[in-house]
């Protein structure tokens, strides 16, 4: 039996305090002999350790140290190396927040941050994995370790922002590879604009902005998601060799030719202005190609000899992302004069060299090519130094820019005379971070960043902060500036990390300020690789700024607790929720805990959206039952937007009328105060709402939701005495309510309602017993009821055994202790019968143990193959309590074979206006295997069916209250 977490977290705090100890005397032979050998063992047992992936990542190290696993426990962590691809320190550390965490991160995760539920990387959410997975989160295993190991394959998601199952059958090119989707994402998939959700929006990306908003399609193409080329063909992403052919029709052209277009660039709602007038632009007439399955928009580039500021990207590996980078700056249309410079830091990559030789000969980039290699410090110093009269914009090679970005920083630049240093927002890039600052945003949102960029440049318009230093991946640096402070430490700084930062405190010492524009959005890919290098860089030149610098840490430290962005991103936050407003807008309440209401709600919004209706969603937050947090359909996290509290009328009816909201819809009030549904009745009566309330369960009559006992049993429904008896003993998630008074208070809410709808009729007769007056809508789950006819079949040899398959994930309501029981019954008897659960239950190993063959997690859409393929003889539904629908149901009558369950709820409902009730037998038998067993061959068998003795079931009580 798994401890409780908190005991988990005491323990491991435990622990990690005795290898601290013990790390600091690891001199001693026989204390760190002991100290490595244990760390060693429990990081390798864990599974989070990738010898490949640490050699291959980390070059600088011997290429004869055998002895990777233990660099990593001395030295590695504390360099901040990756001890695999979604374990990254410097970001767990960010999230666990402790000084063990910053001095031992995989053991701190590993003995406390996992049973906190802390993310390890940026590219797993393991709060999300284990909501999401019910039975991991039951077994108590490592989330992270069982996604890297099976959870990929059986289309188990990391987090909310990536769909393993879809990203596997969307590109067969890798699905049959037997590369994990994540891993290939990391690695490959980025930076290519893979998608990596696949929603059922109408455009199959995002929801379209209304029409006043919409942006026009002559001057801004829709491209692919993240990216800046088009697509055609069998390959839906971006390809180095498709680029490469987009460059050359570019090196084709004459920098100087005179270009027409219909549609010159202008900036989202930009006004002339003093700061444009003093440069006048050169790139507003635009050339659009179409042609060989791309397209492209090429700047008029001016002829003009002196350009004000010299645009230098320094190369040396990256292929495909050096080439995006170079194509958006190529095709990105500005006003302003500027100079493309290239450094080629004596690139290995001969395609690059020629792509880049190409491009100079055609006079569309100056370049400058090293014969050595110097390194990135140097080689932006070569490009600083280049032009002593420009001002200089350095841009790593693993960006993209878009229409206007230039002008918009160059504007930011001109504020005031003492702005030294400007940089944009961007998905990664610490201190201008967006969406969460301080850390990489590594997955794609539900808009395009070129869609985002313009969105930002309308909405924070001319918006900037001052903040204690520049970000080196995008630095517009003044020319005034440089010659006051001079250029970059290359002594001290020649790996690459850390001179921005130098530069940028010395320039402070001499009054220079620095800028972040809030109105520019660049999104910074971040290394290919996981270089292992670049923490041990990293960590020197910080110990180098803290000697010069002393006061930067706390200048960071105020920076962020002040956090002068968050306007800008709450800004931001709320111009996405903008795009998806229409003239009619639908509020849905939801939990977060899946289940059949989860893919009700699914099809609900597809349906919603095809009728042009704007669609947002309220849920609860985790740990806070009074809290609520909004969201949008298939979208990426809303972090900077506030959270609404259930109780707080006045925050969310002003909410509810910004959003348009015309109509309320809910799908379960769970984590949430006991009386949530008192607030919503009150908030709808007010507002004048129309509010749809969908009832998946029997919450509004029974505080335990499902009419069942402690065991998962149906209680019975014996009247109200029984009810708080059986409260008074068992409890609930909702407290000890006095049942009458919850009754009464579900009977006042739901007067409120326009419609309330329930999946079947069972279900509306059952609650009509309670609450007579309410009007209830039968609405099928799956929309449709199945017409089935079973296939016959014929009588089987004794010898054969009869294959019985359970579907689903079964706990004790679903009736995992009536399986366990059937199937020892069957393993002790020696019975014909073979048990299979297609899915997973409250104790896999038990079942197994007892013959029961456990499939495991699989993903929805393979659901009908996969029972297929089990080639089951019957289909066993054994839930105890009354369901409401069941989705397991639908499925297995679209394949036409037995069915068997108990007689009661919806199931047996459905079944019996079908035509095909043999199947049914009394609740009663739920503690009988021996007689449930030979009812189980003889109805797979197909032999005439011979029903067992049956108890006399109980017939519910009059209700009342």
């Amino acid at each position: 039996m798994p401890l409780p977490r908190s005991v988990s977290v005491y323990l491991g705090s435990s622990a990690l305090l005795l290898a601290a100890l013990l790390r600091r005397l690891s001199w001693l032979p026989l204390i760190g002999g002991a100290y490595r050998a244990w760390a060693c063992r429990l990081i390798r047992q864990s599974g989070l350790f990738d010898e490949r992936f640490y050699r291959d990542n980390n070059r600088d190290l011997q290429p004869q140290a055998k002895q990777l696993l233990q660099h990593y426990v001395l030295l590695g962590d504390l360099e901040g190396r990756c001890p695999s691809a979604c374990f990254d320190p410097a970001y767990y550390r960010l999230q666990a927040r402790s000084q063990a965490a910053r001095a031992q991160a995989l053991l701190h995760y590993l003995l406390v941050g996992r049973h906190r539920r802390l993310a390890p990387s940026a590219w797993f959410d393991a709060e999300h994995y284990l909501q999401e997975n019910k039975d991991i989160a039951r077994a108590r295993l490592e989330p992270l370790r069982h996604f890297l190991a099976e959870g990929a394959w059986q289309g188990r998601t990391p987090s909310s922002a990536f769909d393993s199952a879809a990203y596997l059958q969307a590109y067969p090119d890798l699905a049959s590879s037997g590369l994990n989707p994540l891993l290939h994402y990391i690695c490959e998939g980025r930076f290519q604009a893979r998608r990596t959700r696949f929603g059922k929006a109408p455009d199959g990306a995002s929801r379209p902005a209304r029409a006043s908003q919409a942006p026009d399609t002559q001057t801004t193409a829709r491209l692919w998601p993240a990216g800046i080329a088009g697509f055609s063909g069998k390959e839906d992403w971006i390809s180095a060799e498709r680029l490469l052919a987009q460059l050359e029709w570019l090196s084709q052209e004459s920098p100087c030719a005179a270009k027409s277009s219909s549609a010159p660039f202008s900036e989202p709602t930009a006004e002339p202005t003093a700061e444009t007038s003093q440069h006048p632009g050169q790139s507003g007439p635009v050339q659009t190609n179409r042609g060989e399955g791309f397209e492209s928009a090429i700047p008029a580039r001016s002829c003009r000899t002196q350009l004000p500021i010299d645009v230098v990207v320094p190369v040396y590996l990256g292929r495909l992302e050096t080439l995006r980078c170079l194509l958006s700056l190529l095709t990105a249309r500005v006003q302003i004069n500027h100079e493309l410079v290239v450094i080629n830091d004596a690139s290995p990559d001969p395609v690059l060299r020629e792509a880049l030789r190409n491009l100079a000969n055609a006079g569309q980039i100056t370049l400058v090519e090293q014969l050595v290699n110097q390194g990135f410090v140097k080689s932006a110093n070569l490009g600083l130094r280049l032009h002593p009269d420009r001002d200089v914009l350095l841009l790593n090679a693993d960006t993209e820019v878009y229409d206007g970005w230039l002008d918009r920083l160059h504007r930011t630049a001109l504020q005031h005379p003492n702005v030294g240093t400007v940089a944009p927002l961007s998905n990664n890039a610490t201190i201008c971070s967006y969406p969460r600052r301080g850390c990489d945003n590594p997955y794609p949102l539900e808009l395009e960043y070129r869609e985002l960029d313009a969105l930002a440049a309308q909405i924070n318009r001319g918006l900037s902060r001052a903040a204690p230093t520049s970000v080196g991946f995008c630095m517009l640096v003044r020319r005034a500036c440089l010659d006051d402070v001079g250029h970059f430490d290359e002594d001290a700084f020649s790996p690459g990390y850390g001179e921005e930062n130098d530069f940028s405190q010395r320039a402070s010492r001499r009054g220079w300020v620095h800028l972040i524009a809030a109105d520019v959005f660049v999104p910074h890919w971040g290394a290919r690789s996981f270089r292992g290098e670049k923490g041990r860089h990293m960590t020197a030149a910080k110990a180098v700024i803290a000697r010069r610098y002393p006061s930067y840490r706390q200048q960071v430290a105020a920076f962020e607790a002040a956090d002068p962005l968050a306007e800008a991103r709450r800004r931001l936050d709320w111009g996405r929720l903008a795009r998806h407003r229409a003239e009619e807008n639908v509020l849905i309440f939801h939990h977060r805990r899946g289940g059949g209401s989860a893919r009700r709600v699914e099809a609900e919004i597809s349906s919603l959206h095809q009728r042009g209706l704007g669609v947002f969603l309220l849920r609860p937050v985790s740990g806070d039952p009074t809290s609520l947090e909004l969201s949008l359909p298939m979208t990426s996290a809303l972090p900077n937007l506030p959270r609404f509290s259930i109780t707080d009328a006045k925050a969310l009816t002003q909410l509810l009328q910004t959003l348009g909201i015309s109509e309320v819809r809910t799908h379960g009030l769970f984590d949430l105060v006991p009386d949530a549904v008192a607030y919503l009745e009150r908030l709808v009566r007010s507002l004048g709402l129309r509010w749809v309330a969908y009832l998946h369960d029997y919450k509004v009559i029974c505080p335990r939701v499902n009419l069942a006992d402690r065991h998962g049993r149906y209680c019975g429904e014996q009247g109200n005495a029984q009810c708080g008896h059986c409260l008074a003993l068992n409890g609930s998630e909702f407290g000890r309510p006095a049942i009458a008074a919850w009754r009464a208070m579900h009977r006042q809410a739901l007067s409120a309602a326009a419609l309330i709808r329930v999946p079947d009729e069972e279900v509306a007769g059952r609650i009509r017993r309670y609450f007579p007056e309410l009007r209830l809508q039968v609405s099928a789950n799956d929309g449709t009821e199945h017409s089935v006819t079973c296939q016959s079949r014929s009588s089987k040899p004794p010898s054969q055994q009869a294959h019985i398959v359970v579907i689903g994930a079964i706990g004790r309501r679903k009736g995992f202790d009536v399986l366990l029981r059937c199937a020892r019954d069957a393993r002790a008897r020696g019975l014909g019968l073979r048990f299979t659960l297609m899915g997973f239950g409250l104790d896999d190993a038990r079942l197994r143990a007892q013959g029961v063959e456990v499939s495991g997690r699989y993903p929805e859409v393979d659901a009908p193959g996969l029972l297929k393929r089990l080639s089951a003889d019957l289909v066993w539904l054994p839930s105890t309590c009354p369901e409401t629908f069941s989705y397991t149901l639908s499925l297995a009558l679209s394949a036409g074979l037995p069915i068997c369950a108990f007689d009661i709820g919806a199931i047996a409902a459905r079944l019996r206006r079908l035509g095909i009730a043999d199947g049914l037998v009394a609740l009663s038998l739920a503690d009988r295997p021996a007689a449930l067993n030979r009812f189980l061959i003889s109805l797979a068998s197909g032999m005439p069916v011979r029903r067992p003795a049956q108890m006399p079931a109980r017939a519910p009580a009059t209700a009342t209250g």
